[in-house]
């Protein structure tokens, strides 16, 4: 396909600093994400098979998203130097182009060139119109090689095809099925259960009177009363003198 001149000067590179800008965005947002996620796994005091599959998930998925990542800054990479080529190319023609002006010529659409000045004689028109064709011959051939100069190619597998729903978010794989993992309301200890007596049974006894009943006077022992002299025979009351012989009369 020949390309022309309007063609030329309408070309765009837009497109290709805004998708550069938003993979490289994209990108960094991906990353900060999952190593945010990594970081706090590490963090949090959870210790067990939970908190090790935690951690170990965390870090693969990081490490996933990480390769992702830099497809995108590749991409957009590619994209910004794309950008950068076709504008170097574009400028080449039209700065062609516009040495064709100051030289007096026009440029037409197949990037042909015509001679617009006049001359006051036959003699100078012929001189001129001779030496006209030389120099419009030679900038048609400078623009027209400038306009169909093939621009590199990319290198084959540099731009990773990514579809819409890949630019949103990268696909992770599943993770492998998993024991459940019990909160902490299902590891705390279960409570007893209750006891239930039958109608039979008779109540446990309690050890002891019960504070601030009343003692029964049988149940309070005598004291026993020390000798006034660790020299002299014991004293007895008058209530155990009836319990010797030697006292009572025969």
């Amino acid at each position: 396909m020949v390309l022309t001149l309007s063609q030329v000067q309408a070309w765009s590179t837009e497109h290709l600093i805004e998708a550069a800008t938003y993979w490289s965005k994209t990108a960094d947002q991906w990353e900060d994400v999952f190593l945010q996620m990594r970081n706090q796994s590490h963090t949090l005091v959870w210790e067990g098979a939970g908190g090790d599959a935690l951690r170990q998930r965390t870090g693969a998925d990081l490490a996933i998203v990480s390769t992702k990542a830099d497809e995108l800054r590749q991409a957009s990479k590619i994209a910004r130097d794309g950008a950068g080529t076709i504008g170097i190319a574009q400028r080449r023609v039209l700065h062609a182009v516009e040495d064709a002006h100051n030289a007096g010529f026009t440029v037409g659409e197949d990037f042909s060139v015509t001679d617009i000045r006049t001359s006051r004689s036959s003699a100078e028109q012929a001189a001129r119109q001779a030496q006209a064709q030389a120099q419009a011959q030679a900038l048609a051939t400078d623009i027209r090689q400038r306009a169909v100069e093939p621009l590199p190619p990319p290198a084959p597998g540099r731009l990773p095809p990514l579809t819409p729903g890949e630019m949103a978010t990268p696909r992770l794989p599943a993770p492998p099925p998993q024991p459940p993992i019990r909160g902490g309301a299902d590891l705390a200890p279960a409570e007893p259960p209750p006891v239930v007596r039958t109608p039979m049974e008779p109540p446990a006894r309690l050890g002891g009177p019960i504070a601030g009943g009343p003692v029964p006077p049988e149940s309070i022992p005598h004291p026993v009363q020390p000798p006034h002299s660790h020299h002299g025979p014991p004293v007895l009351g008058k209530d155990e003198l009836p319990d010797l012989g030697e006292f009572n009369p025969g």
